[in-house]
């Protein structure tokens, strides 16, 4: 009988990118709408604590306040370059700041 749990805990990196952890970029709502990788770019990364099945990294769990999250992968690493990953997010900037814009020019 295998004991090992299909939960485990471990630290996942906030960066400009995303959520990274075991190799794999996960984001989600809540962190773009707080600005978390905008905040990472500025002001350097920080480390959460988050829970994750080993045999799906698809998905990894996170409490946030009074919450518990769920970040989605976004990415297939193996195709991917930091150059691109780089032109994605100032692109999803881009469009925050125009709507951004848009919505206080009503």
């Amino acid at each position: 009988m295998d004991n090992k749990p299909s939960i485990m805990l471990g630290l996942a990196t906030v960066s400009n990118l995303g959520l990274q952890f075991n190799g794999i970029i996960y984001s989600n709502s809540s962190m773009l709408k707080h600005n978390w990788f905008e905040l990472a770019g500025k002001q350097g990364s920080w480390q959460i604590p988050i829970f994750y099945n080993p045999s799906d990294p698809s998905t990894v769990m996170f409490f946030d306040l009074d919450s518990v999250e769920l970040a989605t992968s976004i990415e297939n690493t193996s195709n991917i370059t930091d150059e691109m990953k780089l032109l994605y997010f100032d692109a999803i900037n881009f469009l925050k700041e125009r709507l951004y814009d848009s919505r206080n020019n009503l």
